[in-house]
């Protein structure tokens, strides 16, 4: 029980870091600058989670494919 909190809370982070990167209050580069692992979750969280395409997120958050492709693990 207690993991599936922790878990639904690190959800609502990301997608509260994400809709800020939509909203242009702060961009991907300087997330990662910050907190690399930070970054790296929230490429997985949208990928997987959010189903956001490869080619989506590399638009949203002005990264190269590789990259987010790494980041995912293929």
């Amino acid at each position: 029980m207690y993991a599936k909190q922790l878990h639904r809370k690190e959800a609502e982070e990301l997608e509260k870091i994400h809709q800020q990167i939509v909203e242009g209050k702060i961009t991907y580069q300087q997330i990662e600058n910050t907190c690399r692992e930070i970054a790296e979750k929230l490429a997985i969280h949208m990928y997987w989670n959010k189903k956001l395409s490869i080619n989506a997120l590399s638009k949203l958050y002005k990264k190269d494919h590789k990259t987010l492709r790494r980041i995912k693990g293929f």
